[in-house]
């Protein structure tokens, strides 16, 4: 009888796996050798070849990542995808089939990314050959949740209420509010969470972010996400202090609390009083407004004139009416200093000069005790700083007034300003009065 012999090329099955492009490849130590047998034309079984089993096992020499959707990894989809991997005498990969998937796209990428792959080929009897792999895609949050570093953007200071002294040793815990305010987290909220419950100062504690003060009081806490959150400081011997905050993407909280005591002295003295109100009503002009308003001739300090609620009591006063009060019941004042008058005779020209003006603040009412015995009005005017460029000056003379003005840097760090003004009003018109 006639045999008829056939050889087949030889199938390796291998089974790899892999979690990344960092991961190591596993082989199987002892790979499963499928052999194929055919029949001859009379129907007879060819007698099967004796064949050498691998001399070397194939090796992946070039990985190609796999792509990971950015919303699957915020929806915290992962998972292994096991694949065929048909790898040719070259180390090629000719063809690519899923036996286990975790979802489409996934199943999609590790497969698109598996075709690219390079291994070195495996060899049986001195000759590369043909071998079939079973390789396990791992998709996982690992790299993404190495990404996340420590940055502090809600901190703080325990002080105790009353005397200020820095509470050392107090438990700060955070609950968060709203677990899907920060819509911005690459990862799940829980995910999220874990990880930055364990960075170093801080730790994760039934979902409370919680964190310990030091000696001067001092607390922070890192990447929290941005959301509202109820504030709780515990410490023995003191009330629990309760607050809410509210965490804000990109910047940095940053609070005082003071804690009260349970029990404080015998022999200290609590002192109530009330907060000094702050001016209800107030209006600031800069310098750069001021020369935009028509109609001043030069001085900057007549723009009171023009404020709502001021009044010039008689044509010559240099007096000023606020809200129709007596113009002895409004006070002057420069940089702090009460001056008894704003105007020379007549009101034509401010006694300041406006080359040396900063600011002015006009106050109607509503104003601090600091100001003494005003009842209607408050205006102070600031000046400002002497010029650290060089030295400078102006001088003007007109036949109602001279004034002088002098400005410059004496070192580095100190400047000086003089500023004079005098009016010839009174000399002009006392010839009249003696007639």
């Amino acid at each position: 009888m006639h045999f008829a012999w056939y050889r087949l090329p030889v199938l390796v099955l291998l089974f790899l796996s892999s979690a990344g492009a960092d991961d190591d490849i596993g082989i199987a130590e002892e790979p499963v050798i499928e052999m194929s047998v055919e029949a001859d034309s009379g129907g007879e079984v060819a007698q099967e070849d004796t064949l050498a089993a691998p001399e070397t096992l194939p090796v992946l020499k070039t990985f190609v990542k796999a792509e990971y959707p950015a919303d699957l990894v915020k929806e915290g989809v992962s998972g292994t995808v096991s694949l065929e991997l048909l790898v040719n005498e070259t180390g090629r990969v000719d063809s690519v089939s899923v036996i286990r998937g975790v979802c489409s796209r996934l199943d999609r990428n590790a497969a698109a990314a598996a075709r690219h792959f390079v291994f070195t080929p495996a060899t049986a009897a001195g000759e590369p050959v043909v071998v079939l792999l079973q390789y396990d895609y791992r998709f996982t949050l690992d790299d993404v949740v190495d990404s996340i570093t420590p940055y502090v953007n809600f901190s703080g200071r325990c002080l105790e209420k009353g005397t200020r002294k820095p509470l050392s040793d107090a438990v700060v815990s955070l609950n968060i509010i709203d677990s899907t305010a920060d819509t911005s987290l690459p990862v799940p909220f829980g995910t999220w969470m874990r990880t930055i419950g364990s960075f170093p100062g801080q730790t994760l504690d039934e979902g409370r972010l919680v964190a310990v003060s030091d000696s001067m009081g001092r607390f922070q806490f890192f990447a929290v996400p941005a959301c509202s959150v109820k504030v709780a400081v515990i410490l023995p011997g003191y009330v629990t202090f309760e607050t809410e905050e509210e965490i804000v993407s990109e910047e940095e909280l940053t609070t005082t609390y003071f804690v009260e005591s349970q029990a404080y002295s015998e022999y200290e003295i609590v002192v109530y009083g009330k907060v000094t109100e702050k001016e209800v009503c107030r209006r600031q002009l800069s310098i750069g407004e001021v020369r935009k308003i028509p109609g001043l001739g030069g001085d900057a300090v007549k723009v009171i004139q023009t404020l709502p609620g001021v009044a010039r009591p008689t044509m010559g006063s240099g007096e000023i009416v606020v809200r129709g009060s007596p113009s002895w019941d409004s006070r002057y004042f420069v940089d702090g200093m009460e001056i008894p008058v704003l105007y020379h005779f007549g009101g034509i020209k401010s006694t300041y000069n406006s080359e040396a003006l900063s600011t002015i603040d006009f106050y109607p009412g509503g104003f601090g005790t600091r100001y003494g015995g005003a009842v209607a009005g408050v205006i102070e005017i600031s000046g400002r700083k002497g010029t650290s460029e060089r030295l400078k000056g102006s001088a003007e003379l007109s036949s109602l007034d001279g004034s002088i003005f002098v400005e410059g840097p004496i070192r580095d760090s100190v400047t000086f300003m003089v500023s004079a003004r005098r009016s010839f009003i009174g000399e002009i018109i006392k010839p009249i009065f003696r007639m």
